[in-house]
């Protein structure tokens, strides 16, 4: 299935660049990189992706192949237009085949059935026709983005006209050179542009770097945190052990009281029928020696006296043993009581200990989580940090893209502008000349129209025909006084010319006019 998607929506030269596990792990690489996008960012990051290639913004049509002077074409074309030229595509399967810029297209029209393009390919003229009808359509599309190119990149030259003082006729000036401080200031402009996404892409990987050294940072921080805690659990542990063997210490020495206690209490019984034993023998001791007299036998006093002797043995010992059972008894005691003491001192350690350990235990938990949560949070907002870094970062470098694309439009505008100039240049030297000329021309026509007229009136004077003069007066003093300007003026020696409607001047022909510094022997010389 992802193979067959890679077919139907990459084209096949795209395609064949990269493996497609490649194209797979760098298609989700990126969807993975602009799932935090919202549908419109997305969309308009898109669009900057389109834009940067050379057929993106392209209007497609779908034609039928029907001259192609290269051989190269399939019989079933789609045409892409946009505003760097035309593009020719594979529709089945989608496939980029060739693309013409618009500086190489030098002709195109359209009929109801077809259409033609005259273009430069390898530097060689060719005319392909194509069978469609869309034909209009497509040199509409064309005609509009050459209009916004030639828009765009040239400027209308304005053109000042002045009037000559010599002669009615207007003269039209040279056109002024566009000026160049427009396209340098537009150059300096996207140079700095440049530079500055240049440094913020420096600012953006030194605060990734940052942040991945802090993220580094709170991780051994975390794993310390985590040694410690199993170090103090290792440590409760050992005191609970302790505890357990104090306690089964303490039931051994109180069993061993309680044999005590039984072997005492045997032994002074056993003490009270010795004794019990001694009055009866000594009662018995007394009524035979009453019974002496009678009975005189040496061998049953004999007797009396060693069982006697036994018995006060056996007394002895008992005795010794009733106070080594005392002693003991006593030893066993204090034992039991310090031992009492001890393992009350214990319990009671143990539980404060216990206490103790359980709060700090519950104060590292709760610092613990505490510390966790914030890490995460540090973490979740460090990987969103990066997430945009890396989208701006992706963001920059299509404009760096596109900003590389419009200092080649600049280069090209210099080279234009550098032939405009020079254009400009050979127009101007060539409009002066012309100037120089027609001012050479006027004095001769002038100089000219004078003779003509004198031999105009010679032959009249020859005839007798009457002639009309006229005498332009200067101003007198009263004039000159209240500051009066003259408005009547002789543009030559046969016209005089004075203001009319709407700031237009009125010329009268004369057979001669005299101006105001005329004396009277030139103006009797002439009317002889």
């Amino acid at each position: 299935e992802w193979i067959s998607l890679l077919e139907r929506f990459l084209p096949r030269q795209v395609a064949i660049t990269r493996a497609k596990r490649d194209w797979e792990l760098d298609i989700i690489s990126r969807y993975q990189l602009m799932e935090h996008l919202s549908k419109d960012d997305a969309r308009n990051q898109f669009l900057r992706i389109l834009r940067t290639l050379p057929y993106g913004n392209s209007v497609f049509f779908s034609v039928r192949k029907i001259d192609d002077p290269i051989g190269l074409l399939p019989g079933r074309i789609i045409l892409g237009i946009n505003k760097r030229g035309v593009h020719f595509f594979r529709p089945v399967p989608k496939e980029y085949l060739h693309s013409a810029e618009l500086r190489d297209i030098m002709q195109f029209g359209s009929s109801n059935t077809a259409v033609f393009f005259k273009m430069r390919v390898a530097g060689v003229l060719h005319i392909f026709q194509f069978e469609t009808k869309q034909g209009e359509e497509i040199c509409v599309a064309l005609q509009t983005h050459i209009n916004d190119v030639m828009l765009r990149r040239y400027s209308k030259a304005r053109s000042g006209s002045a009037t000559s003082t010599v002669s009615q006729n207007d003269v039209s000036q040279a056109d002024k050179p566009p000026n160049a401080e427009m396209y340098d200031k537009r150059v300096q402009e996207l140079s700095k542009v440049v530079d500055e996404s240049q440094k913020k892409a420096d600012q953006l990987r030194d605060e990734l770097q940052r942040k991945t050294q802090q993220e580094r940072e709170m991780q051994e921080e975390l794993e310390g945190l985590k040694d410690t805690l199993q170090s103090e659990r290792h440590i409760i542990k050992e005191v609970t052990s302790e505890r357990d063997r104090l306690k089964s210490l303490c039931d051994e020495k109180e069993s061993s009281l309680q044999v005590a206690l039984v072997e005492k209490n045997r032994l002074e019984t056993k003490l009270t029928n010795g004794q019990g034993q001694e009055n009866n023998t000594k009662m018995d001791l007394s009524g035979n020696h009453c019974e002496r007299d009678t009975l005189t036998t040496v061998g049953s006093v004999n007797s009396g006296i060693e069982m006697l002797t036994k018995l006060e043995e056996e007394l002895k010992s008992c005795r010794k043993e009733l106070a080594a059972s005392k002693e003991v008894s006593k030893k066993l005691i204090m034992e039991r009581n310090m031992l009492e003491q001890r393992i009350q001192r214990l319990e009671r350690a143990k539980s404060e200990e216990k206490s103790t350990m359980q709060r700090v235990y519950e104060d590292e938990c709760r610092k613990l989580k505490a510390h966790t949560a914030t890490l995460e949070q540090k973490l979740e907002s460090a990987t969103q940090s990066l997430n945009v870094a890396e989208s701006t970062l992706a963001l920059r470098n299509t404009e760096v893209d596109s900003l590389q694309n419009t200092l080649k439009e600049l280069d090209e505008l210099r080279e234009f502008k550098a032939d405009v100039d020079r254009k400009n240049q050979q127009t101007a030297e060539i409009l002066k000349r012309q100037g120089t000329q027609l001012v050479e021309l006027e004095s001769l026509y002038k100089q000219e129209q004078v003779l003509r007229k004198r031999y105009y009136n010679t032959i009249e004077d020859m005839k007798g025909k009457i002639r009309v003069f006229c005498r332009l007066r200067p101003l007198n003093d009263k004039e000159v006084s209240l500051k009066d300007k003259n408005i009547v003026c002789s543009p030559d020696e046969f016209t005089i010319a004075h203001p009319w409607k709407d700031d237009k001047s009125k010329q009268h022909i004369y057979d001669r006019v005299f101006d105001a510094y005329t004396t009277q022997e030139d103006v009797f010389e002439d009317t002889k």
